[in-house]
């Protein structure tokens, strides 16, 4: 199945309208773009892969999507929490358009599933750690903007167990 056929579901559903009528438009920069049929509200779709996974992101500000799974070419000692880390460090780069950023190397460390970063002239971001399966890591970078503060995250997809349980072991 094609991520984009699975994204006109998710924004088709989102929308309240057929998933034919949502019109997905490319940004340029590896992002899509959806346009509500009738009153022109946008979202930002982001896609990352990892594995047999397919890690989809929508929201109505910018957001990037990392996912980092182990490889033949990683370190074989590379910790869960590096890998973690990472996986922080690249949705922030990935959201940011790979934009030169001073980020406080100290909020990536942190043991708690969410962070906030105010990154000067960037903004005020949000960091969450998606849970995934074994040791792949994945987090989403969330824009806050200044007139809509960040109150609610969906998720669906994922065993309740890994959702709610120990998904940062």
């Amino acid at each position: 199945i094609s991520a984009r056929v699975v994204v006109r579901w998710i924004v088709g559903n989102l929308f309240d309208c057929e998933p034919h009528a949502v019109d997905l438009q490319d940004d340029g920069n590896e992002k899509l773009r959806a346009r509500h049929p009738r009153d022109g509200r946008g979202m930002t779709i982001d896609i990352a892969y990892g594995g047999i996974w397919i890690v989809i992101g929508v929201a109505s500000a910018t957001l990037g999507l990392s996912v980092v799974v182990p490889s033949p070419g990683m370190a074989p000692d590379e910790t869960s929490e590096a890998s973690r880390r990472r996986a922080r460090y690249g949705s922030l780069c990935n959201a940011l358009r790979y934009a030169p950023v001073d980020i406080d190397i100290e909020l990536l460390f942190s043991h708690t599933t969410t962070g906030a970063f105010d990154l000067a002239e960037h903004g005020r971001w949000h960091v969450l750690d998606v849970p995934m399966a074994g040791k792949i890591r994945a987090a989403v970078a969330l824009a806050q903007p200044a007139w809509q503060p960040l109150t609610h995250v969906h998720t669906f997809g994922w065993p309740k167990a890994l959702a709610f349980g120990q998904a940062n072991a």
